[in-house]
C-alpha cells in the first residue's frame, strides 16, 4: 500500500521534508510539549523552518462533505514567540506528499501528488514578499521525494510513481542555474525520509516494494556521488517525523510493518553509527504521514493521520 492508496487518493503529499542541522539554544525541560494547533487539519503535508518560523505546506484533508480526500494548496506559518499561526499565500499547485526544504532564504516545494497523479512541478515561496514563483521541474516526476540540502544544492531522494511503485532515483537541483542533474541511485529502492549531518545526506527508513516498512539507513556523499550502508533503525517506519538536533538524527511516530504507530523516539549518532531509543519520552499522539522540522532546538511534529486527519502540533526537546 502506497500512502495515497492508504487514504484513497492519488498522490508528500508529503511529507518529505528535509531535515537540517540545528543547535539547542534555550535550556528548557526535555520531552514533549503541545503547541497551538494548525488552522487546517491535514496529512501528507510538508514542513520547513525559515527565519525562525515554521511553515506547513500542502497535504490533503477530508472534503467539505467528508466523502473523499481533498488535496490542498494551503501554506500556514507558525511563530514560536507567540505560539500562533497565520495563513500565507496559497501555493499555485495543489499537492500532497511533496518534498519541502528551505534554502537561500526561500522555501522550495518539489514534486508530490497532484490532482491527477505524480508531478515534477517546483514552486518557490519568498516569505519577504509572500509570493510564489515557478522553477525548472524535477526530471523524474514522483510522489514523496525526500529533500536534503547541502551547500545550497537540493537533493531529491527516492519516492514513488503511481504506475511503477517505489523508485531509487536521486536528482540534484541548483538554484543558481535553475537546473537539475542526475546522481547515483539510492541502493535501496524506496520512498524515505532524509536528514543532513556534516554535509552527508542520510536516507532513513521508509517504504519498499510491497508497502513494507524498511529499517535501512544509507548515507550519500555529494562530494563523491557515492552511497554507504549504515546501521539500520531498530524498527522500520513509513512516513515518520525526522529532524537533526546537535548532530544527531531523531525519528518518531510513523507507520510500522504491522500498521501501527510507534510512539518511541529513536536517536541516531552518525559519528558512532549507532541507534538508541528514548523510551522515557514517547510522542503523546502517535500518527504518520505528518510534517516535521527542527525549530529552536526542538523537533516539531505537525498534522498527520491517526484518528482521522490531524491539526495537532507537538514539539520534542531531547
Amino acid at each position: 500500500m502506497q500512502f495515497a492508496r492508504l487514504v484513497g487518493v492519488v498522490a508528500v503529499g508529503g511529507l518529505s521534508l528535509a531535515a537540517c542541522e540545528h543547535s539547542v539554544t534555550q535550556p528548557e525541560s526535555r520531552g514533549w510539549v503541545t503547541k497551538a494547533s494548525m488552522p487546517t487539519a491535514r496529512a501528507a503535508l510538508g514542513a520547513a523552518v525559515l527565519n525562525g518560523k515554521l511553515y506547513t505546506i500542502g497535504g490533503f484533508t477530508t472534503s467539505p462533505k467528508g466523502v473523499y480526500e481533498s488535496t490542498l494548496s494551503a501554506l500556514e506559518e507558525y511563530d514560536p514567540a507567540t505560539n500562533t499561526w497565520r495563513t500565507r499565500r496559497a501555493m499555485p499547485t495543489r499537492r500532497n506528499q511533496a518534498g519541502v526544504a528551505a534554502a537561500g532564504g526561500l522555501l522550495y516545494v518539489i514534486g508530490g501528488g497532484g490532482t491527477n497523479g505524480e508531478i515534477g512541478t517546483v514552486e518557490v515561496y519568498d516569505p519577504a514578499t509572500d509570493s510564489w514563483s515557478t522553477k525548472a521541474p524535477m526530471p523524474t516526476a514522483r510522489v514523496r521525494p525526500a529533500i536534503g540540502v547541502v551547500n545550497g544544492i537540493l537533493y531529491a531522494v527516492g519516492g514513488w510513481k503511481v504506475d511503477v511503485g517505489v523508485v531509487s532515483t536521486v536528482e540534484a537541483y541548483d538554484p543558481a542555474t535553475d537546473s537539475w542533474t542526475t546522481k547515483a541511485d539510492m541502493p535501496t529502492v524506496r520512498s524515505t525520509e532524509v536528514a543532513v549531518v556534516g554535509g552527508i545526506v542520510y536516507a532513513v527508513g521508509g517504504e519498499v516494494y510491497g508497502s513494507v516498512a524498511t529499517p535501512n539507513v544509507e548515507a550519500y556523499n555529494p562530494a563523491t556521488n557515492t552511497w554507504t550502508t549504515k546501521t539500520p533503525m531498530p524498527d522500520g517506519r513509513v512516513a515518520p517525523a525526522i529532524g537533526v538536533i546537535d548532530g544527531a538524527i531523531y525519528v518518531t511516530a510513523g507507520l510500522d510493518s504491522t500498521n501501527r504507530y510507534p510512539a518511541s523516539v529513536l536517536r541516531y549518532d552518525p559519528k558512532r553509527n549507532t541507534w538508541t531509543s528514548d523510551a522515557r519520552a514517547p510522542i503523546p499522539h502517535p500518527r504518520f504521514n505528518l510534517g516535521s522540522a527542527v525549530l529552536d532546538g526542538m523537533l516539531y511534529v505537525a498534522g498527520g493521520q491517526g484518528n482521522g486527519f490531524e491539526a495537532t502540533v507537538e514539539a520534542y526537546r531531547p
